[in-house]
Formats: C-alpha cells, sequence, structure tokens
C-alpha cells in the first residue's frame, strides 16, 4: 500500500491511493521524510474509500469579501458528510481558490468541524500578493473524526482589518 506525506504546514500533498499518511509541523526543511522537524502529530489515514466536491458557481464570477479580523463563513463552501467505521478515523479537506488582498493584508483560511478547527488551524492564504489575484491550493486534516454526520465550513478573515476576497472556491473532502 502506498503511503504519502502530507505536509499541514505548507499543505501541498497529494492524495495517492487508498492510504494517506499525515504529519503536522511546526517546520519543513525540504521535501523528504528526513528533513521534516519537531513533528506533532503523526496519522496514518487509511480506507478513504468516500470523496464529496463542492463548487460554488456564484462565487465564481462575485467572489466574497470582508474587512473582519474575526472568522467569517465562506458562503457556499459548507460539504455535508456521514462517517463511516467503527472508530475514529481521519478526514481530508482540499481548498483552492483566487485570493486578493488590499495593501499588505492577508486573509487568513480555516476549516472548521463544528467547534474544531482543522490542522493546521489557519493557514496565510494569500501572503505577499499586495493587491494582486494569486491562486492557491491547501489541505486540512482532521485526525480522529468519530463516525457519524458531520458538516465543515470554509472560513476567513483579514488579518488586518483591510478588504480582503475569494473567489472560485473548490472544496474537497475525503472520508469513509
Amino acid at each position: 500500500m502506498m503511503k504519502t506525506l502530507v505536509s499541514l504546514t505548507f499543505a501541498t500533498g497529494l492524495l495517492v491511493g487508498s492510504s494517506i499518511g499525515a504529519i503536522a509541523q511546526d517546520s519543513v526543511a525540504g521535501a523528504d521524510e528526513g528533513s521534516v522537524s519537531r513533528a506533532k502529530l503523526t496519522v496514518a489515514c487509511s480506507n478513504l474509500t468516500k470523496s464529496k466536491v463542492k463548487l460554488n458557481d456564484v462565487l465564481d464570477t462575485a467572489g466574497s469579501n470582508t474587512t473582519s479580523i474575526t472568522f467569517i463563513d465562506l458562503p457556499g463552501t459548507s460539504v455535508s458528510f456521514t462517517q463511516g467505521g467503527t472508530g475514529p478515523g481521519c478526514v481530508i479537506v482540499t481548498f483552492s481558490a483566487i485570493g486578493r488582498a488590499d495593501a499588505d493584508d492577508v486573509s487568513n483560511v480555516r476549516v472548521m468541524m463544528g467547534q474544531t478547527a482543522a490542522k493546521p488551524n489557519e493557514i496565510r492564504f494569500n501572503a505577499g500578493t499586495a493587491g494582486k489575484y494569486a491562486a492557491a491550493t491547501y489541505q486540512f486534516i482532521f485526525p480522529l473524526v468519530p463516525p457519524g454526520d458531520r458538516k465543515i465550513r470554509i472560513q476567513y478573515r483579514s488579518e488586518d482589518g483591510n478588504l480582503v476576497y475569494l473567489s472560485n472556491p473548490f472544496v474537497r473532502v475525503d472520508y469513509r
């Protein structure tokens, strides 16, 4: 069975095969497993046999913007699913969008399930773009999700209170 490391700091892994190995970490010195430093959590995600994909056609053209420094839901990006199995298992969420922030601000993004944030807790979505549009894709993990009905929400905020903008959101949830 093939295993792939998913870096949750940079969150740029790809799902390969039926088994995923994920590491939440403080830093990454390189791309290979031996260069991972100070690992906090290692989870073997196996048997992720189901996926749900959500595209928001309305936000493809209109987008969503805010100046809020507290997290708000990104409209049309929640996904409901039923986690299978007899015990807790991981859920991996892939999020892609086009973002822009005015001035030198940054839009921060996180994924929530109920009141629990995925790992990493939040990412700086479009750091350093200063008014330019930039596309990005990130992966988030919920390592121990019990069986049952679940719902994830994508949230975003402005880091400094300036206008931030997200459009063309794509959400994929891999679960069992």
